[in-house]
Parts: C-alpha cells; sequence; structure tokens
C-alpha cells in the first residue's frame, strides 16, 4: 500500500538507496538528525496552502521556521532568475 504524499519526503537517488539498504529507517533520519514527520508536514503545508485561520499555531511554526542543525548553506534556498546577471 502507497503512504499518503502528506507523508512523504522527497530524496535524491543517492539518499533513495540509502534508505533502502539502511535495516533501521527511523535510525537513518536520526544519524542524519532530522525528524522526516516534521519535514513531511512542512512541505504538505507550503505546497497544499490553507486559509491562515485553520492553521493550528504547531503548523504555523513548522512553515515559518527550520530545525536547528538543518540548514544548508551548500544548497541555495531560491533558484536564480533566468536571464538576469544576479
Amino acid at each position: 500500500m502507497k503512504v499518503s504524499d502528506e507523508f512523504v519526503v522527497p530524496l535524491c537517488r543517492l539518499h533513495h538507496r540509502e534508505v533502502h539498504h539502511a535495516r533501521n529507517e527511523l535510525a537513518w533520519w536520526s544519524d542524519l538528525k532530522i525528524d522526516p514527520i516534521e519535514v513531511a508536514r512542512k512541505l504538505w503545508l507550503e505546497n497544499h496552502p490553507k486559509s491562515a485561520s485553520t492553521l493550528t499555531e504547531q503548523d504555523q511554526n513548522i512553515i515559518s521556521t527550520e530545525q536547528p542543525g538543518t540548514e544548508r548553506p551548500d544548497v541555495p534556498t531560491k533558484a536564480p532568475a533566468i536571464g538576469t546577471d544576479a
């Protein structure tokens, strides 16, 4: 049975292979210091917007904050605009 996309964290090919070879998926995520449920929830909320009045306080916090230690300086947060000098 396929899990709902609400609970999916997209992975690159390398990490997809790693998680499938891990004997314990929860330990694999823990070693990376990533909470996959929180990441999946944040992605879901960002891509399935609701009116602000229906978001819980916890949902608003998930959307507006990064988990400490999850910043990735090597990954751009915004794609560069095409056709600009920026």
